[in-house]
């Protein structure tokens, strides 16, 4: 697999940040009421109410949908909507709005092109502990608007209650790493063993991304540009007065060594230049030690450059381009799964190179295979330094007389296929990498 083209990184990491920040930055809420019980033990407690929809007992929340009967809240956690920070999303031209804690405790105002107004009736009052309670519970709230019928209605006892509400107030009530009122701080990891030229059209891109952004930002100080920015501002997108005024920066994190090393080096970095988050980055090597880094630390990284990403459904921080080398062997899998009628119960063998890229693509073929119920495949490893011969494929065509044969290996692998191109033992299909 290629690292993908580094002009379309910067227009991925563009609309990726133009989202991100048109939601706003998160920071503390001095005028919010703090949490009755704010231990680690029943943040967690609430985390898991909000995030997976299971109550302190373990039990799935009940919910209320209009015309519906009662249904399990795993189905409709409260972040599937709002999102993990409680910042809200607009989808579907449904509009879930935010409900951390700076929003919730103090009146809601109409808005204007995103400017706030203040000088007219609030739509609602601040919530209390007790109003919150009373709209997840009812759907309508202190100033008796009822809710779209979208948002369900919670079965919650008062302690359950009270836990959830606890929790709300402690989403996004932390200022942000790497943000001050003028200043968005981010970082690029480079590992020493990237290719140069790769490094180079990586950072032109990042780089060239920040310059539009400042450009944009330092027209607002300018006296003879400031009008017309405020102009071009009122019909931009929702949010973006957040970030417009802005300079961004970039730092780049450069580790050395072996990945043992790495984990100490970057919080060596994050301790004394705390970003934001993780734009780009690239390495040769497997991106797992930073992917960690990221997870541990609540750190966003965006796209890094990598052919060894992490494959998981439960971490949360890193967005990749795509799988790597996983993903290739996946594609094969995905391929002759879609042909299971033609290949059903005939036996396929693969020949793995014993090497990293070797066992990422065997182990995306595998665990696809696997997931679609199908029997696991003959695997035959290459160890460092011997070269797939003639006489091996012999003898696998003998013994295993495979259907599909695949190949991961390199180019040293072609002259032994090459001999086998007349055989009438040769598979009905050959995948190569």
């Amino acid at each position: 697999m290629k690292n993908m083209n580094c002009r379309y990184l910067m227009i991925a990491v563009t609309c990726f940040l133009a989202l991100l920040l048109s939601i706003g930055f998160t920071s503390s809420f001095g005028e919010s009421p703090e949490p009755s019980s704010n231990s680690r033990e029943m943040l967690q407690l609430g985390e898991r109410m909000y995030r997976v929809g299971v109550l302190p007992s373990g039990k799935p929340m009940l919910t209320l949908i209009k015309g519906e009967p009662s249904i399990p809240g795993t189905t409709y956690a409260c972040a599937g909507c709002h999102l993990r920070s409680g910042l809200g999303a607009l989808e579907d031209n449904v509009y879930s709005p935010s409900v951390n804690g700076r929003k919730l405790f103090r009146p809601l105002y109409r808005t204007y092109k995103g400017i706030e107004q203040s000088q007219t009736p609030p739509l609602r009052p601040a919530y209390t502990d007790e109003t919150l309670a009373a709209v997840i519970r009812s759907g309508k709230d202190p100033a008796g608007r009822v809710l779209n019928d979208v948002m369900p209605r919670y079965i919650l006892g008062d302690r359950d209650a009270m836990i959830l509400v606890n929790y709300l107030k402690s989403l996004s009530s932390q200022f942000s790493p790497g943000v001050t009122d003028t200043s968005l701080r981010f970082a690029t990891i480079i590992t020493d063993d990237a290719i140069p030229q790769e490094r180079d059209a990586m950072l032109a891109s990042l780089e060239a991304f920040l310059r539009l952004v400042n450009t944009k930002a330092n027209s607002f100080k300018a006296p003879q540009t400031r009008l017309m920015a405020e102009i071009m501002l009122r019909q931009d997108m929702p949010g973006s007065r957040v970030f417009a005024k802005k300079n961004f920066f970039l730092s780049r994190w450069v580790l050395k060594g072996p990945a043992k090393t790495w984990r100490v080096q970057l919080e060596e970095y994050s301790r004394k230049e705390p970003v934001f988050a993780l734009l780009g980055g690239i390495t040769k090597g497997d991106w797992k030690p930073i992917h960690q880094f990221c997870e541990d630390n609540r750190i966003p990284c965006l796209f890094p450059n990598t052919d060894f990403p992490v494959i998981s459904d439960k971490d949360w921080y890193t967005l990749y381009l795509s799988k790597g080398y996983y993903q290739e062997g996946e594609s094969v899998a995905r391929y002759l799964n879609s042909k299971d009628l033609m290949i059903k119960g005939k036996a396929i063998v693969q020949i793995v190179r014993a090497s990293h890229e070797g066992q990422a693509l065997s182990v995306g073929f595998q665990q696809t295979w696997k997931d679609f119920g199908q029997r696991a495949p003959v695997t035959i490893t290459l160890p460092p330094g011997k070269i797939l011969s003639k006489d091996l494929l012999d003898q696998v065509l003998s013994s295993e007389k495979p259907t599909v044969l695949i190949i991961w290996d390199d180019y040293k692998a072609l002259p032994a296929l090459e001999s086998i191109a007349e055989d009438k033992r040769r598979p009905e299909s050959v995948f190569v990498y």
